[in-house]
């Protein structure tokens, strides 16, 4: 019963609260840094990368938080 209880008050929270977290990487070029996104995001490395042109921004949602990975 106790198991209901808590799943109705999550439920309840993921209506009125959510949280959002955004990050940006910054660094050198050559660096790993839309390698270390894309391991933290997904978790797959990939050795055949080509340089970013621009911005590159991921974004991952799990229950009531989102997390937007921003790297240039």
């Amino acid at each position: 019963m106790s198991s209901i209880v808590k799943a109705v008050l999550a439920w309840i929270k993921s209506l009125f609260f959510s949280t959002e977290l955004e990050i940006t990487i910054i660094g050198l070029q050559n660096s790993g840094k839309t390698s270390l996104v894309n391991v933290i995001m997904s978790g797959q490395f990939s050795d055949a990368m080509v340089p970013t042109v621009g911005f590159n921004m991921r974004k991952y949602t799990k229950g009531s938080v989102t997390i937007k990975l921003w790297g240039r």
